[in-house]
């Protein structure tokens, strides 16, 4: 995916013992503060899960990640949220299935395409 000519990158983490909604509620997170280091003010998020979209649109996020939103959100001028389904986007299946290895805390930083894709 690209932005303006920026490529952003693709990441793997691992969460240790999680839920699939607080793994899609880390990444939404992680993308955001991306954004916010790159400088960019609207953004658009798309994420295959719509209790996420849900909960980050109405304000109603988890305790957790809630000062790290509010940072992101100050950085922002507008902020989309898109639904994509799970079944069309593959690359996410590849990233998932790399970050259920990785230990708690460890990132693998993909700046480019990972070669796993090819």
């Amino acid at each position: 995916m690209g932005v303006g000519g920026l490529v952003s990158p693709a990441w793997s983490g691992g969460l240790g013992i999680a839920t699939n909604y607080i793994a899609e509620v880390m990444a939404l997170v992680a993308a955001g503060e991306w954004a916010v280091s790159k400088h960019l003010l609207n953004v658009i998020f798309s994420l295959d899960s719509k209790e996420v979209i849900m909960a980050f649109a109405s304000g109603k996020i988890p305790w957790i990640v809630r000062n790290r939103w509010k940072r992101i959100l100050s950085s922002l001028n507008t902020i989309v949220f898109r639904h994509s389904y799970r079944e069309v986007n593959f690359s996410a299946d590849d990233l998932d299935k790399k970050g259920t290895s990785l230990s708690r805390g460890e990132v693998v930083l993909y700046d480019g395409r990972p070669v796993f894709w090819e």
